[in-house]
């Protein structure tokens, strides 16, 4: 990769492999040196109808006044059968990792749950020396086994007698998704939210692709937490080590932004996330007209009331930043896409992803894909009849898409004679999920029911999920959508 700086507003980033395929999207990360200015905007100004932002907006860290308090901590680990093997291994590990980073002044309780919650101590207790050791044991003994019950986890966690305001967290550890209990999305939230009567910070970890991720993120948001996410691959116990040191680090609460006298809407996300002292907000939204604007946040630290106030530019000119409006846009396509996991497939809703999308070229499950075949090297489009290719390899886009619980994906082998096939499932990550053919194939029509589970038998969680066909030197890939 070579950067390369052409003044003090921008970058040009190049990059590129050979040979290779990607299993994630290629990402840059950008910050603002904290001792330079506190906010910077980067806008695209349309002459007919609003422009788009991107505002970057630093919280400093000499905010965060005295952090070394006693905390309250439970963290509550899934134990169900899936956590089986290397996974209960790196789980106890963390476990033992969280009882080592404990201070006598914490106060601490370890809630193990899958069909049913196991407790360390019936509440929080003092971090003793002599309670850390029992802790130990108590981990030490643990065992998976069962089925995954996140209601009666959450409900047990929230009981616990919190008392600090500032200084209270429940870390909620999982690597599958409810399967016991009350198992519905919205019923979920709402009966956590009942519960968390003390406003206590939710901070779920995922542990590989399993997890509903949608789930997890909106826990954490409505308790003012935050989501981790682990691969598969990755340490639990360094992740959530990192987590914990993280978790009472000072932050600015219920931030809100004033923008003066410049008209600002739909912006995103929204609300807006708490943010750790030191770190970075970044807003996306639409505006009219522009200038030089005042631009203040405003929230608290530690229970102090925080102003930050800068003069921050916003273009009437540039017409020519367009990947700012882009990138508006793809923010507003995954708050739709998110509400839609939540609330259920609307037309109303598809339709503005659907028009989003064409407007600022964002992939989504809902528009069309391109398939190159190799032999060929034509681009086809997906809504192709098969009918107009005969005895041609295809793979056509399953049906229902999305879909809840299980899906029909047919694909046809073209040729004269029988050939190697593999259909596959892969995740977000590129990671196999389920292999549904691997054998020689007569040439003809075929079709699959794809029942949402994966080669373990276990059923997946809500997201999107690429298709793979392989037959000789054809290879075809479509995306679905499981929502639940």
């Amino acid at each position: 990769m070579v950067v390369s700086k052409t003044d003090s507003l921008h970058w040009s980033v190049g990059y590129g492999v050979e040979n290779a395929a990607f299993a994630k999207d290629f990402r840059i990360q950008c910050a603002l040196v904290p001792s330079t200015r506190a906010m910077l905007a980067q806008s695209h100004h349309n002459v007919v109808g609003p422009g788009a932002f991107v505002l970057w907006a630093n919280v400093p860290d000499t905010l965060s006044g005295d952090s070394a308090k006693a905390r309250e901590l439970t963290i509550v680990a899934d134990i169900s059968s899936s956590m089986e093997g290397e996974r209960m291994t790196q789980l106890k590990e963390a476990l033992f990792g969280f009882i080592d980073l404990l201070t006598e002044q914490d106060r601490f309780n370890i809630i193990a749950f899958s069909t049913s919650t196991s407790k360390f101590e019936p509440d929080l207790v003092q971090a003793t020396g002599e309670a850390k050791a029992d802790a130990r044991s108590f981990v030490e003994q643990l065992a998976a086994l069962g089925m995954t019950n996140f209601e009666e986890a959450f409900h047990q966690g929230l009981l616990q007698s919190y008392t600090d305001s500032a200084h209270r967290a429940l870390i909620f550890v999982t690597d599958g998704q409810p399967n016991w209990g009350e198992a519905r999305p919205d019923s979920l939230l709402a009966r956590i939210a009942r519960w968390n009567v003390s406003q206590i910070g939710l901070f779920p970890v995922a542990v590989g692709g399993e997890p509903d991720r949608l789930l997890l993120e909106a826990i954490a948001r409505q308790s003012g937490g935050a989501f981790t996410q682990i691969a598969a691959d990755d340490s639990i116990y360094l992740k959530v080590k990192d987590l914990y040191r993280l978790l009472f680090l000072p932050k600015l609460r219920n931030p809100s932004l004033d923008f003066s006298q410049l008209t600002v809407t739909e912006l995103l996300p929204a609300p807006l996330p708490d943010v750790y002292v030191g770190d970075q907000l970044v807003v996306t939204g639409r505006y009219s007209s522009g200038g030089a604007i005042p631009v203040t946040i405003r929230g608290t630290v530690l229970g102090t009331p925080i102003t930050i106030t800068e003069e921050v530019p916003f273009s009437q000119t540039d017409t020519l930043s367009f990947e700012v409006e882009r990138y508006w846009g793809s923010q507003k396509i995954k708050s739709i896409l998110d509400l839609i996991a939540l609330i259920g497939e609307q037309q109303e809703l598809v339709n503005q992803v659907i028009a989003l999308s064409i407007k600022y070229s964002v992939l989504t499950p809902y528009t069309a894909f391109l398939v190159v075949e190799p032999t060929g090297g034509t681009v086809i489009s997906v809504d192709e009849k098969a009918s107009q290719r005969p005895l041609a390899f295809s793979l056509q886009q399953n049906y229902p898409n999305p879909f809840n619980p299980s899906t029909t994906i047919r694909y046809s082998i073209g040729g004269t004679a029988a050939t190697s096939v593999t259909l596959t499932i892969h995740d977000a990550l590129g990671r196999v999920v389920r292999t549904l053919v691997a054998e020689t194939r007569a040439p003809g029509e075929y079709r699959v029911v794809w029942d949402g589970t994966d080669d373990r038998g276990r059923m997946v969680s809500s997201g999107l999920y690429f298709l793979s066909l392989k037959a000789g030197s054809f290879v075809a890939t479509r995306t679905m959508t499981l929502l639940k």
